[in-house]
């Protein structure tokens, strides 16, 4: 049984998301809009003009994050601003993902790479190229120790808490060392 139809977009809805308190649904299309919707009226609260391929809530539901064309947007959905944007990929960004503690984002992108961004540093800290195929589809597990992918060249996992230990490590080597604020900023120690 149909319980709502929404309509408002002007072209292809390419994707549509529940919050996390499902009380509105955030949606991207091809007329080149993002939207929130009230779940239960289909009334439209908030709309901005920009290219999105993909769009998708934090899991706290205080963030969106929007995969556009080349870069991601990161905005709060309180004050409806963009509070980052993380560039780097040379194509279309196809998929975002938080990581459940919403430190991470993962991002995969036509130019054939899956990155991993620190969200307080807007700093991409892990680039996994992919040697051919598309990459359609990326996301953290539950417990955020893996990341999947999935396209044209079929489903891979990468173990990432190895990589977050490595971090960690790291930046323990580098606490005690003098460095200026771009440094500590580059090594995550800000």
């Amino acid at each position: 049984e149909l319980l709502l139809r929404i309509e408002g977009h002007d072209d292809l809805v390419r994707n549509a998301v529940y919050s996390p308190d499902e009380k509105n649904i955030l949606s991207s299309s091809a007329d080149n809009t993002i939207r929130i919707w009230d779940a239960a009226t289909g009334k439209e609260l908030w709309r901005k003009s920009l290219y999105a391929y993909y769009t998708q809530y934090s899991p706290s539901g205080c963030k969106i994050v929007v995969a556009s064309f080349k870069e991601i947007l990161i905005i709060d959905t309180e004050t409806k601003k963009t509070i980052s944007i993380l560039k780097g990929h040379e194509l279309r960004v196809n998929h975002t993902s938080f990581s459940a503690d919403e430190k991470y984002i993962v991002s995969a992108s036509d130019d054939r790479t899956i990155r991993v961004w620190d969200i307080e540093t807007s700093i991409e800290i892990l680039k996994i190229p992919i040697l051919y195929g598309s990459i359609d589809y990326v996301t953290f597990s539950h417990d955020s120790k893996y990341i999947y992918s999935n396209g044209s060249y079929g489903i891979r996992i990468w173990d990432f808490q190895p990589l977050q230990y490595l971090i960690n490590k790291i930046r323990e080597q580098l606490e005690d060392y003098p460095l200026t604020p771009e440094e500590r900023k580059k090594y995550y120690l800000d």
